[in-house]
């Protein structure tokens, strides 16, 4: 696939970690996810990152396609998932269901983010796609 330079991916998406860490900060766990879902979108949206919500894409299987059956959280400046979670933990169908959108999507990039975590850190992960040149994260 074509992606963009990866620095700046990595850049746009240390951004996103920045601005969730402040989102779960301010707003503290408890919250249903919908919440978080708007403050994330906002806060992003004044830092000047593109944001589109809730998009819908469809899946191929063995030439069978199947329209609009899946729906990513946010997309970020066009090549970043974000999807949001607001449980105690992670589960690892999280991990799984963000692989299946990089595939279906064809971006390189996906951040897991679980503001129900009691530590943003504990709530935070990073999945990359298969043949994405990745640089360090730093």
């Amino acid at each position: 696939a074509d992606y963009p330079d990866p620095s700046e991916i990595e850049t746009h998406g240390r951004r996103v970690k920045q601005i969730a860490y402040h989102v779960s900060g301010r707003g503290g766990p408890g919250y249903k996810e919908a919440v978080y879902h708007f403050l994330l979108a906002e806060a992003l949206r004044r830092a000047g990152a593109d944001v589109l919500v809730k998009v819908r894409f469809s899946v191929e299987f063995d030439s069978i396609k199947l329209a609009n059956v899946g729906e990513v959280d946010l997309i970020v400046n066009g090549h970043l998932i974000v999807e949001l979670k607001a449980t105690e933990t992670f589960h690892p169908v999280h991990r799984l269901q963000v692989l299946s959108y990089l595939k279906a999507t064809r971006l390189p990039l996906g951040l897991l983010v679980n503001f129900g975590a009691p530590r943003m850190k504990d709530g935070y992960n990073r999945i990359v796609q298969s043949g994405y040149q990745q640089v360090s994260e730093g």
